[in-house]
């Protein structure tokens, strides 16, 4: 679980002020900073179909304004689905919050990367972003372009070489109303038959394909007894969150979060076998 996504300069305006935080990636910020939820302990409580993660982020932490405190629930659902609930309340002062998970999928149970997985993603646009990931503001659509999943294609190269193929890092912007649930994408492995749907309240779907996953980490205990491994491609992630860099751009959702308001957000990831 990282928070938050993307900032330039780790700089933005809250309030008439300007709040600076971590720079960790370049000159930027990127998912929380040096010492990012992702790398902290949480506490943590498990019932017969749930698993509760809780974490209190000091103010100043990342140089993030307010004491923060984060509610992450796993919970299985009746229809085969893992639901994410995210929560948060601001203790003292405004801050900004964008929650999400960086679970990778490889619906072909690692036999193979993910080039001949087919994947559907229900948006319009993609943000635009400049050399180094940040998005400039402008929505960009997707009909036409190699970013166009309106209809199921590969996540492979086509005519690319696969050795110098960088695959996708992209946030689209999804249709439907923010704040309800609504279908964000599908993917399909033909090989396996496997389905993985994705619904969603946020407005942003980051799609990111592995092109930076190193052979080098060590597989889990049944990929490693089978012979697998990770490297380049092994495996997606469908990430749902707040637009990256939204602090800056004032048409974007807003992800600021103030000391009385709940944030409240679900995921819900649900993997079927597709019948002929």
């Amino acid at each position: 679980m990282v928070s938050p996504a993307r900032i330039r300069h780790g700089r933005f305006e809250l309030d008439g002020q300007t709040v600076q935080v971590d720079r960790n990636h370049g000159e930027h910020h990127l998912h929380g900073g040096h010492v990012g939820f992702d790398k902290q302990l949480w506490d943590s409580r498990a019932t017969a179909d749930a698993v509760t993660f809780q974490l209190r982020s000091p103010a100043g932490d990342a140089g993030f304004p307010g004491t923060l405190h984060t509610t992450v629930t796993y919970r299985l659902t009746d229809a085969d689905g893992l639901t994410v609930e995210y929560t948060a309340v601001v203790e003292d002062a405004p801050t900004v919050v964008s929650l999400t998970q960086h679970a990778y999928f490889n619906l072909s149970g690692l036999s193979r990367p993910i080039f001949g997985t087919e994947l559907t993603v229900h948006a319009d646009a993609i943000l635009a972003t400049d050399n180094d990931s940040i998005p400039t503001g402008l929505l960009l659509p997707v009909a036409g372009t190699r970013f166009d999943f309106a209809r199921p294609r590969p996540l492979g190269p086509g005519g690319v070489d696969a050795a110098t193929f960088e695959g996708y890092d992209n946030c689209f912007r999804l249709r439907g109303p923010d704040g309800a649930l609504r279908p964000a994408a599908v993917a399909y492995e033909p090989t396996t038959g496997l389905e993985l749907t994705c619904a969603t309240t946020l407005p942003g779907l980051q799609l990111y394909t592995g092109a930076f996953l190193s052979s080098s980490l060590p597989p889990k205990a049944a990929h490693r007894a089978a012979g697998g491994s990770y490297g380049r491609h092994a495996g997606f992630c469908l990430e749902a969150q707040q637009l990256p860099d939204a602090p800056n751009h004032a048409h974007f959702p807003s992800p600021v979060l103030r000391p009385g308001e709940t944030y409240r957000h679900a995921t819900v990831y649900r993997v079927a076998v597709r019948r002929p």
